[in-house]
């Protein structure tokens, strides 16, 4: 298993999907949120570790984001 300091953004949004599943959130909810993170966060952030990442790193990946949505 991995340690938190090798965890990536991927990792990280999965696990706190997890969380979301056993607490208060209706299934609606608990599948936009996991198309928004698998559509839009993942394939710019997903295989960056979290020790890693900067603002920079989310400046970029949210430029991109304004220019397709």
């Amino acid at each position: 298993m991995k340690g938190r300091a090798d965890e990536t953004v991927e990792e990280c949004l999965e696990d706190w999907l997890r969380d979301w599943r056993e607490g208060d959130i209706t299934p609606g909810t608990l599948k936009r949120y996991q198309q928004r993170i698998r559509n839009m966060i993942v394939p710019t952030l997903g295989k960056v570790k979290i020790a890693e990442l900067t603002r920079r790193d989310i400046r970029r990946a949210y430029q991109q984001l304004r220019k397709h949505y």
